[in-house]
């Protein structure tokens, strides 16, 4: 597998290495190496292979950033795949795509494309909400990199999406063959989730409906939609807002809610490992999918969703098409327009009834227990690949041959 960021951690990773690992697959990981971590290391049934690194800090990031036409990646893959012959490469997200059908098709490796983003969408957002840099018009050009996609889906033997939007957008777009597409969506293991509401976290306002946000900080996120609805709902009902995360944008959300003078009801808790957000998931009430409607949002999914679904919150979400189709199917939280903090408050106000929050939390809570779960995905993740795999899996006895 192929990460264009550094290892540890990203929780999709995660999952995708220790599923493969669990059923006897040899599982190699290539990653960046901005941390300066060993550069081999074999951790948890995982081999990483992580990039070279060099001491300056400015140097090791230009040199080791991940572009398909960046020697030092091309090298990087080229000596792991020699030294370890995978039957299979998958690759995450777009920027090394290329690069790992360059090196497939040389050596005959059938490649799989995890696209976790519309990237093309991306670019163009982050162009929208952080303005023209001009590495950017290099390295993050909206032209090259549709470009690049464009070419990508119809070199690699399949393509993982983590919505039904995604694969919708490919066939459309490229008119790719529908059964060269799958769903492997950004869903959480039942197994890594506790399953209670009791906790020892102090709520941050007693007796007030309590809010949280986990993510991203960054421009474009659309938390300033979410601060002012709540200074709207000062005169009419009670409820306050934890931030779990961090980013660029941090300071300007700080200062309006110092404007606004809600400084008692928001409160930036700064970065919180995943592993550890459960106490602050089962301490809230309200979990909050902010994010603007655009063409990248508009086909993706966050982890943020399933995660206050299986923690039995209801979901007060801006209205993206993937959220909303999940939300309104599983009556499992409200949407608001993106751009509206009057509707946030509006239907803020609807969830101040705690039989209502009690009845879309359950919902949610069942939709994950049956199928919004990792245990349903990687099921789908496994049978596109072992088909590749020339080998009897350890201790599953499955067999499988190569197609």
């Amino acid at each position: 597998m192929i990460y264009d960021a550094d290892y540890p951690w990203d929780v999709r990773v995660e999952k995708i290495l220790s599923t493969l690992g669990d059923y006897g697959c040899d599982v190699h990981l290539i990653c960046r190496n901005l941390g300066k971590k060993p550069t081999d290391e074999y951790l948890n049934n995982i081999h990483f292979h992580r990039m070279p690194y060099f001491n300056h800090d400015g140097i090791n990031s230009s040199l080791s950033f991940p572009a398909f036409f960046n020697p030092l990646w091309l090298l990087t893959i080229l000596r792991v795949v020699k030294e370890t012959s995978p039957n299979i490469i998958i690759v995450r997200d777009l920027p090394l795509t290329l690069s790992a059908v360059i090196i497939g098709r040389t050596y005959g490796i059938p490649v799989v494309f995890d696209m976790a983003e519309n990237y093309p969408a991306m670019v163009r957002d982050i162009w929208r909400f952080e303005g023209i840099k001009l590495a950017n018009l290099v390295v993050r050009n909206p032209f090259i990199v549709d470009a690049v996609e464009a070419l990508c889906v119809k070199l690699v033997n399949s393509v993982l999406v983590v919505t039904e939007e995604a694969k919708s957008r490919l066939i459309a777009r490229y008119h790719l063959d529908e059964s060269r597409i799958h769903i492997v969506s950004n869903t959480p293991r039942l197994t890594d989730i506790y399953w209670t509401n009791s906790t020892d976290e102090t709520p941050e306002l007693a007796g007030a409906a309590k809010l949280i946000y986990i993510g991203g900080l960054q421009a474009g996120r659309s938390l300033e939609v979410v601060i002012r609805g709540i200074a709207l709902c000062a005169d009419k009902f009670d409820c306050s807002l934890t931030i779990l995360g961090k980013g660029e944008g941090e300071p300007n959300l700080k200062k309006l809610v110092n404007r606004l003078n809600i400084r008692e009801k928001v409160f930036f808790k700064g970065w919180v490992e995943h592993a550890a957000i459960g106490p602050f998931l089962s301490a809230s009430d309200v979990g909050i999918v902010p994010h603007p409607a655009t063409e990248h949002t508009n086909t993706t999914l966050p982890n943020k969703l399933f995660d206050y679904m299986a923690y039995a919150k209801p979901v007060l979400a801006s209205d993206t098409k993937p959220v909303q189709r999940i939300i309104e199917s599983e009556g499992c939280g409200l949407i608001y327009g993106h751009e509206s903090p009057e509707d946030f408050q509006e239907k803020l106000r609807q969830l101040a009834d705690p039989k209502i929050r009690a009845k879309m939390g359950a919902n949610g809570r069942k939709a994950i227990e049956e199928k919004y779960n990792w245990e349903v995905d990687s099921r789908n993740l496994l049978a596109q690949v072992l088909p590749y795999l020339p080998l009897t899996l350890k201790g599953r006895g499955i067999t499988t041959s190569l197609s």
